[in-house]
């Protein structure tokens, strides 16, 4: 059976906020109760997760999604990468 592949994504979540939160990015930001989140887990065994409000959230997400695709774009071959080498 195939592996299934790895992500990078190992913690975040979407939830709806049952209570007021204030957005971990920008403390003037409130997430109001029915009001969905982007919620990042810190690392480590004993972290806790950080809440951000969908304007943070989606600010967030388009600069990570340009980070992915530098490092995508740098890790695809190019054609002559592809190439097979020429006999001598």
């Amino acid at each position: 059976m195939p592996r299934a592949p790895r992500t990078l994504l190992l913690r975040l979540t979407i939830e709806t906020a049952k209570r007021t939160r204030k957005c971990s990015r920008s403390k003037s930001h409130a997430v109001r109760p029915g009001e969905r989140l982007l919620l990042v887990g810190e690392r480590g065994p004993a972290a806790g997760k950080k809440g951000y409000c969908a304007a943070c959230a989606a600010e967030m997400l388009a600069a990570a999604r340009d980070e992915i695709d530098a490092i995508r774009s740098s890790v695809q071959p190019t054609p002559a990468d592809a190439a097979p080498p020429t006999p001598e």
